[in-house]
């Protein structure tokens, strides 16, 4: 399959450690088969499909009597005649999936708010089949083999190719200029400071509050806080956290809803013999980008009750100090393939997983900005 400057990258669990599941069995597993049968989406041109208003896709995926278990918008029965009227209702409204059934004289159309490649799909006991169709099903694969660096065994990228985001997706642009608080889990480097992180100014006038789970630890809490123009959180070796990021009102704690926003994560890599490995796991994001020989490997999760769908994204190569980042903006070829960004949408807060392997090694850095070079095509950066 072709690769593009844009992938995307399916969601895993937040349960999965790299050491809990085998990145080498890429072709193993409902997530992945999750992405073969979305990958042969109906490009042998069923119908006329190609051509409803929005282009909106059949989920080849899906199976028999079953339905989307997406966030119900809109629609109902006989809300339009043909699956090509509830797709154009989908379109005026901005929705990105629907479904739609016909017994009889009657039809059923739901408008969904899916907002992610990984279609949940749970059981229907209507009298027809819930045919669910979708703007993001069928995006391609990228299945390239690394070889790794000698200890750790090859893999295969395994990530999708998401469509550019839409120039709006610009407008907000995170800035981790400095830090007003600075004791994520009371491990300091501020001892008198709350136990959190507080970015100051992301945006104008708001803020973003990290706070980290029971599970985090760091050896090195000097490292967290602000590095450049990126945000930086030292993970200790063996360690998976469960970092939470929301927005607020600067100086307070009132919520804030950013609208559209892109979010990178920089440097994943390992040290020498696959040691303090790297792996980001992130959910209910409205698509991932990686750069055009990206070296992350890629690990979904289809989701399941009471656990979303998720991705994510393992270190494959060893890295060095020289190799580090220091504009967001202005990533060489191999810093744009040690990185990810994530494009969310309507957010208050999101939830990240960041995770050191045990073996070996010690602590990592984990840094993150807004956009980056990734996207430098749709976001292009003023100073160049």
């Amino acid at each position: 399959m072709l690769l593009g400057q844009f992938a995307i990258i399916g969601l895993v669990s937040a349960t999965c450690n790299v050491d809990e599941f085998d990145l080498h069995k890429a072709d193993d597993g409902a997530g992945v088969s999750l992405l073969q049968s979305q990958a042969r989406m109906h490009r042998q041109g069923m119908e006329a499909e190609e051509t409803w208003a929005g282009g909106y896709k059949r989920c080849t995926e899906q199976a028999p009597m079953t339905q989307s278990g997406c966030k119900h918008v809109a629609g109902g029965i006989d809300f339009a005649a043909h699956p090509r009227f509830c797709a154009e209702q989908a379109r005026v409204r901005g929705i990105d999936s629907f479904q739609f059934s016909k017994y009889g004289i009657t039809t059923e159309c739901w408008l969904k708010d899916c907002q992610s490649v990984d279609m949940q799909f749970i059981p229907h006991n209507g009298p027809a089949q819930m045919d669910v169709f979708s703007t993001s099903c069928g995006l391609e694969r990228s299945h390239i083999e690394k070889e790794g660096d000698g200890y750790c065994a090859a893999a295969f990228t395994n990530n999708l190719i998401f469509p550019p985001p839409q120039r709006s997706a610009c407008r907000n642009g995170l800035r981790f200029r400095s830090i007003s608080n600075n004791n994520l889990r009371g491990f300091g480097p501020n001892p008198e400071d709350e136990g959190h992180m507080r970015f100051s100014l992301v945006l104008p006038g708001v803020d973003l509050v990290v706070k980290a789970d029971e599970n985090y630890r760091t050896s090195r809490p000097q490292r967290n806080g602000i590095q450049g123009k990126f945000g930086q959180i030292n993970v200790a070796a063996g360690v998976k956290t469960m970092l939470n990021f929301r927005f607020v009102s600067t100086g307070t704690e009132n919520a804030v809803e950013v609208k559209e926003f892109l979010f990178t994560v920089f440097d994943m890599d390992h040290f020498k013999f696959c040691n303090s490995r790297k792996t980001v796991n992130a959910t209910r994001f409205s698509a991932y980008y990686v750069g055009a020989d990206s070296s992350l490997l890629v690990k979904t999760d289809a989701g399941g009750v009471g656990r979303p769908a998720s991705s994510s994204f393992a270190s494959s190569q060893t890295g060095h100090g020289k190799d580090n980042p220091t504009e967001p903006r202005a990533l060489t070829p191999s810093q744009q393939s040690s990185s990810v960004s994530f494009l969310f949408k309507q957010k208050k807060f999101f939830n990240m997983q960041f995770e050191v392997s045990k073996s070996g090694g010690s602590a990592r850095n984990f840094l993150f900005a807004g956009k980056s070079s990734i996207t430098e095509s749709v976001c292009p950066w003023k100073n160049r």
